[in-house]
């Protein structure tokens, strides 16, 4: 039972650290989206942007988790990089 216990804690683990690892992704595709539409892209653009998305997105865990990371890294840019 403890093995069982440890091998969930650790799959849990990887589930939420995935979203976050992945922000990037998510910031690349929603700047490549945006330059598409407009010259120019302000940090606050982006982030109300990536906001809109992770709303849309709201059931799905993945993209949500990625669009708070991305978000978070935007507005505080020194954070640290999940590894």
């Amino acid at each position: 039972m403890r093995d069982a216990q440890s091998i969930i804690a650790r799959m849990n683990a990887v589930r939420l650290k995935g979203p976050k690892a992945m922000w990037y992704a998510v910031a690349m595709d929603t700047l490549l989206d945006l330059f598409l539409k407009q010259e120019t892209v302000s940090r606050e653009g982006l982030k109300a942007e990536m906001a809109r998305r992770m709303e849309k997105h709201a059931d799905n865990e993945l993209l949500r988790g990625s669009y708070e990371e991305a978000i978070a890294q935007l507005t505080d840019p020194i954070s640290a990089s999940v590894e």
